[in-house]
């Protein structure tokens, strides 16, 4: 049978599509249509089919494990269409001019697309399981991306050049560009708000979101950062949250008052407030004068000193102090670059953090330091520092999943308190602000993903909120202006591990 379609009344034609499960196609009306319906036994051939417009009550399009589909009526203009359909194959190439749905969503494994949509020399093209929907520009109100857990909403968006492919190579979104008002990203343990977005070189594919780069005029963040220091059991990477090495790139102030409980020999405990007054210089202090910022009794009890291959903070005889010959406290292990620094009265922020408390092996009676801290308040911090380029020599390049790399500015002030063994830490925070940040990140899990950036700058950073439980970061807020982000790359793990 041949039916010029040119003689078919078109409103209220339904036709189904292998694997649809239902109605796919229910037309409204058509406008200047023309072309060839064929049909034999079981084959269904559309050809030359042409249209000034079509309306559709509904779409539902069914393509093995990807859905495409319309809660509402869409309108097509310019429309070509050619199909040839069996009980087992299809063959479908649609084209229009342009496509607007009021409810488009593309469904595939854990992937939902929805939105509002125009789609502008839009095409759509089926072979069997493998098939594919792209438009030279689309227009998107209400759009929402979910995969995984990470999902993406945006009031309005606009891309250029967009398909959406499918088939035995899995599920893949890409666009050359996309421009937004807004746009909110949401993972388990971070939400991002930005305005003004433009971004190119997108890729959804597997489970992975890919950008060559990224602007933003502003920002907010906030990121719950996990107990573990490592994220290898999310994503593989067994890397410290950072490498302290950036800090040999530091100068600036640093003032706070230290207040101190300790547990001491014949007295019990002791309470005292030490306010610190430290100039940095090269990612390095003067523990000397550090020394000399302690309270009086402590002044006179504790020294630092260089002995055995490391800085010692030890605990010497006020009637007789002889630095070098007290009982270690506390031992930094160094090297012998930073050994020649230590004789000269200096430490190195970054060997800071290595600090072990001293055992009966640091002591030359064999017996350890009977000193035992009970509580440690970092109060009215105010902070004033720069991070000159992280690209100056350092012993092999810098690890870490966040990687800082320039700070032309940055003020912090606030409180922290840690207290060892207690089940219920004190809360404190830190507020302030930067100017002209760039770090990396590499690794960096976020809930079933792992985040990296190549490079990430802004402008101003304000305000940076930093909650502590204890002297454990728990979450940062940040609002920031003027991003600049390159080669991101969010995979979800799972995706990537398979085989």
């Amino acid at each position: 049978m041949k039916v010029s379609l040119e003689r078919l009344d078109a409103r209220a034609l339904r036709v189904e599509l292998p694997g649809a499960g239902g109605d796919a196609i229910a037309v409204a009306s058509a406008s200047g249509l023309r072309g060839v319906l064929h049909h034999e036994d079981a084959r269904l051939v559309l050809s030359d089919v042409a249209a000034e417009s079509v309306e559709l009550d509904a779409l539902r399009l069914a393509f093995d494990t990807l859905v495409l589909s319309t809660e509402s009526s869409v309108t097509l203009a310019g429309v070509s269409l050619a199909l040839e359909q069996t009980e087992t194959t299809l063959a479908l190439d649609l084209g229009a001019i342009s496509l607007a749905a009021a409810a488009l969503a593309v469904a595939v494994d854990d992937v939902l697309v929805r939105g509002r949509a125009v789609l502008h020399g839009a095409r759509l093209s089926v072979r069997g399981a493998e098939g594919s929907l792209s438009a030279a520009r689309v227009e998107l109100d209400g759009f929402s991306l979910r995969i995984g857990d990470v999902s993406v909403e945006a009031e309005s968006l606009a891309g250029e050049s967009v398909q959406i492919a499918w088939g035995a190579a899995g599920f893949r979104l890409v666009a050359a560009s996309i421009a937004g008002t807004s746009l909110g990203v949401t993972a388990k343990d971070v939400r991002i708000d930005a305005r003004g977005v433009a971004a190119s070189a997108l890729s959804v594919a597997e489970g992975c979101i890919t950008l060559d780069a990224l602007s933003a005029d502003s920002a907010q963040t906030a990121l719950v950062i996990a107990s573990t220091s490592t994220s290898a059991s999310a994503t593989g990477v067994d890397e410290p949250l950072v490498d302290f090495r950036f800090l040999d790139a530091l100068s600036g102030q640093l003032d706070v008052d230290v207040d101190v409980d300790v547990t001491v020999p014949i007295i019990g405990h002791r309470k005292a407030t030490h306010r610190l007054r430290v100039p940095i210089a090269e990612g390095a202090i003067d523990y000397r004068a550090l020394e000399k910022n302690l309270a009086k009794l402590e002044d006179a009890l504790l020294d630092f000193s260089v002995r055995d291959g490391a800085l010692v903070l030890e605990r010497v005889n006020p009637l007789f102090p002889k630095r070098g010959h007290g009982k270690p406290i506390v031992v930094w292990d160094v090297d012998a670059a930073d050994h020649e620094l230590a004789e000269r009265d200096r430490v190195r922020l970054a060997v800071l953090p290595r600090a072990r408390l001293a055992t009966s092996d640091d002591a030359p009676s064999g017996e350890p330091s009977a000193i035992a801290l009970r509580s440690l308040a970092l109060l009215r911090i105010n902070t004033r520092l720069e991070l000159a380029e992280v690209d100056r020599p350092l012993a092999g390049p810098l690890f870490g999943q966040l990687r800082p790399r320039h700070i032309a500015s940055l003020v912090l002030g606030g409180n922290v308190f840690y207290e060892p063994g207690t089940a219920a830490p004190r809360d404190g925070a830190l507020l302030g602000e930067a100017k002209d940040l760039a770090f990396a990140i590499v690794g960096l899990s976020l809930g079933t993903s792992r985040l990296d950036v190549g490079s990430f700058g802004a402008a101003t950073v304000a305000p940076i909120e930093l909650a502590f439980s204890g002297a454990a970061p728990k979450k940062i807020e940040l609002g920031m202006t003027a991003l600049r982000v390159e080669q991101v790359a969010l995979n979800d793990h799972r995706a990537v591990s398979r085989p």
